[in-house]
């Protein structure tokens, strides 16, 4: 069996997923999707925003430093088209 194949096997893993403590102490799993999901986030640039927020540095291939930079820049292009919308 090559590499790839018994690969196909693996079960998948979300990076996004977390298990947390839920109400009267049960644990349970929840990913970044279902949280934005939860709270009505449907403008995607936002939710692109919070999933890097909520995995600030976790990601793998950026530092905590970097991710919190990228936050930063990707809300200000939000704002400023939010003022494009509104005429400022």
């Amino acid at each position: 069996m090559t590499a790839l194949q018994y690969a196909k096997w693996l079960p998948k893993v979300n990076k996004y997923e977390r298990e947390i403590q839920l109400f009267g102490g049960k644990k349970g799993k929840v990913d970044v999707y279902r949280v934005l999901s939860a709270f009505d986030v449907k403008d995607p640039e936002l939710q692109h925003l919070v999933k890097k927020a909520l995995c600030a540095g976790l990601r793998g291939h950026k530092d905590k430093e970097q991710d919190l930079k990228d936050i930063i820049e990707s809300a200000q292009k939000m704002l400023e088209r939010l003022g494009e919308k509104d005429g400022n």
